[in-house]
C-alpha cells in the first residue's frame, strides 16, 4: 500500500501554535536589516516577488491625463501580427542603450520594448520600488511580439515548478524518501492554498476597512497558513541532505511571505504609489509582504543623477527613429528572426514620407537584474533531469529578464507634414500610425498646418523602456 500524508485539517489539532506569525523558529523580522534593491549586490539589495498574483493590477496609475492612451496590454497576440515598422524603427533607436551584440538571436536573446507609459521604478521610497521591480523582472516574455509585457507570467514561480520537478538521484532508500517527497509536495500545496484563502479573506475585508494592514491581518487570522508552512518544513526536513533538498529549501524561504530572510526575499508594499508626486499613497511603509529578491545595483545613484540634471536645466538626450534604415534591417538583430520576410517594393510601407519621429529623454541606462539566492543559473545543466511524469511545460525555454532599459522624463514625438496628414485623410484627431504601442496618439497643428503628436511620461520617477530578455 502506497504512504498517504495526512490532511492538513487532521494534523492542525495536534500541532502547537507557534506563538509569533511574523517569525518560525530561526527567524524573525527587523526593520533594521532591510536592503536596498538599489544598492549593490553585497550591500544585501532587497527583492520581490508577484508569486501570489492578485497584487499585479493594484499599482496601475495613469501617468498622464485622461486623453492620452495608456500602454496597451499585449496578453493574447494573433497569430498574423506582424510588427509595424515604427516599432522596429523605436526598437532600434533604443538598442545600442541595453546591448551592443550585432545579432541577439545568436545568442537566444531578445530586445522587448516599453511605451514611455509603463511604469518604472520610484526612487527614495525602498517597499514601493521593490514592488514595482519585481513585476518587471519576474516576468516572462513571449518572443510572439516585441511589446514587453510587465506582470504576464512568474519565473519563480516557474524555476520553483522546475527545481520540484527533478529526480534527485543522490538519495538512498528510494521506497523512504518516496514516502518523504509525497509528504512535502502535500504539505506545500496546502500552504500556498492557505495563502491563497487568507489573500481572498483579507481583499474582502478592506474593501470595508482600508486601515487594516495585511501583517496585522495575518497576526490575527494567519493561524492555519503558519501552521501549514511548519508542517511543509517538517516534512521537507526528513528528506537527506542532497543539493536538490537544499535547493527546495531555498525556494521556501524566498517565499516566506511574513517573515524576512536576508539575502533571499525583500519587504515589498502592497499599498498603490503616487507617480506624480513620487511618494507612497498611504504615507508609510505599514502594509507589506516579503516577495522574492530581485536588485538592480547602482539604480538609485543613477536614477537620482538623471533627476539632479534635469532639474539643472542639463540638455536632453535625443534619439530620432530612423525608418529607412530600420526598413533595411532585420529582426534578428533585436531577437525576432520570424518577422523576417522578403522586404516590399516600398520600403517604407504605409508609414507617410512626412513622417519624423525623435525620443527625448533626460537621462537613459540599463542595469543588470539580480536575483537572491534562490536563483540557479545554468540551471536544466546544474540540476538532474525531470521526472518523466513532469509537466511538460517545463521542457520548453523560457525568456529570463537580464537587464532592464530605464530613462528619465522621457517623451516620445511625432511629426507629419500638412501635406503627409491630408494624404493620410487623418480624422478625428487621432494618429493611428503606431498602434501596436500606443493607440489613438492625439495630435495638433502648428503655425504651418503640420502636425504633432506626443506623450511624456511622469516626471515623478525613471519609467521602463524596455528590457533584454534571455531564453533558458
Amino acid at each position: 500500500m502506497s504512504f498517504q500524508p495526512p490532511l492538513l485539517a487532521d494534523v492542525l489539532n495536534e500541532q502547537p501554535s507557534s506563538g509569533n506569525v511574523l517569525s518560525s523558529t530561526n527567524h524573525s523580522i527587523d526593520d533594521a536589516e532591510q536592503p536596498s534593491i538599489v544598492g549593490s549586490k553585497s550591500s544585501s539589495p532587497a527583492e520581490i516577488s508577484n508569486t501570489e498574483g492578485w497584487h499585479s493590477q493594484a499599482a496601475t496609475t495613469t501617468y498622464l491625463s485622461s486623453d492620452v492612451p495608456p500602454p496597451l496590454e499585449v496578453e493574447h497576440v494573433p497569430s498574423n501580427y506582424e510588427p509595424s515598422l515604427l516599432l522596429k524603427a523605436y526598437a532600434f533607436a533604443l538598442l545600442p542603450f541595453i546591448s551592443l551584440w550585432p545579432e541577439l538571436s545568436i545568442n537566444g536573446q531578445a530586445f522587448f520594448v516599453a511605451s514611455p507609459l509603463q511604469r518604472g521604478i520610484p526612487t527614495g521610497s525602498e517597499v514601493y520600488a521593490n514592488g514595482q521591480l519585481y513585476q518587471h523582472a519576474n516576468s516572462m516574455q513571449t518572443d510572439a511580439t516585441p511589446i514587453f509585457q510587465s506582470n504576464h507570467g512568474d519565473f519563480f514561480e516557474w524555476l520553483n515548478k522546475y527545481v520540484n520537478s527533478v529526480r534527485d538521484e543522490s538519495l538512498q532508500d528510494p521506497t523512504k524518501t518516496a514516502e518523504y517527497e509525497q509528504r512535502y509536495q502535500q504539505y506545500k500545496r496546502e500552504a500556498d492554498q492557505e495563502y491563497q484563502k487568507c489573500i481572498e479573506d483579507y481583499q474582502k475585508v478592506t474593501e470595508t476597512d482600508k486601515s487594516l494592514n495585511f501583517q496585522a491581518y495575518m497576526s490575527k487570522y494567519g493561524k492555519t497558513y503558519i501552521q501549514a508552512c511548519d508542517l511543509r518544513d517538517q516534512a521537507l526536513s526528513l528528506l537527506t541532505g542532497s543539493d536538490v533538498r537544499r535547493a527546495k529549501q531555498t525556494f521556501d524561504s524566498a517565499q516566506a511571505r511574513l517573515e524576512h530572510h536576508l539575502g533571499n526575499n525583500m519587504k515589498c508594499s502592497l499599498q498603490d504609489f503616487d507617480v506624480g508626486n513620487n511618494t507612497p499613497l498611504d504615507g508609510g511603509h505599514n502594509n507589506f509582504i516579503y516577495r522574492p529578491l530581485y536588485f538592480l545595483s547602482g539604480y538609485d545613484s543613477a536614477a537620482t543623477s538623471w533627476i539632479n540634471k534635469n532639474f539643472q536645466g542639463a540638455p536632453p538626450v535625443e534619439l530620432m527613429l530612423d525608418l529607412r534604415g530600420s526598413a533595411s534591417r532585420s529582426w534578428r538583430e533585436l531577437g525576432f528572426p520570424q518577422f523576417d520576410k522578403e522586404p516590399p517594393s516600398d520600403i517604407l510601407g504605409n508609414i507617410p514620407v512626412g513622417l519624423r519621429a525623435v525620443i527625448k529623454c533626460a537621462g537613459i541606462g540599463f542595469f543588470e537584474v539580480g536575483r537572491g539566492l534562490w536563483n540557479i543559473e545554468s540551471f536544466r545543466y546544474v540540476l538532474p533531469k525531470l521526472m518523466l511524469d513532469a509537466d511538460k511545460i517545463l521542457t520548453n525555454k523560457v525568456y529570463k529578464t537580464r537587464r532592464l532599459l530605464l530613462a528619465y522624463n522621457v517623451e516620445l514625438l511625432i511629426s507629419l507634414t500638412k501635406a503627409s496628414a491630408e494624404e493620410m485623410a487623418v480624422s478625428n484627431s487621432k494618429l493611428d500610425i503606431f498602434a501596436d504601442l500606443l493607440s489613438g496618439m492625439p495630435f495638433t497643428p502648428d503655425v504651418n498646418g503640420d502636425l504633432r503628436a506626443g506623450i511624456h511620461s511622469s516626471s515623478g520617477y525613471p519609467v521602463l523602456l524596455g528590457a533584454l530578455a534571455e531564453k533558458c
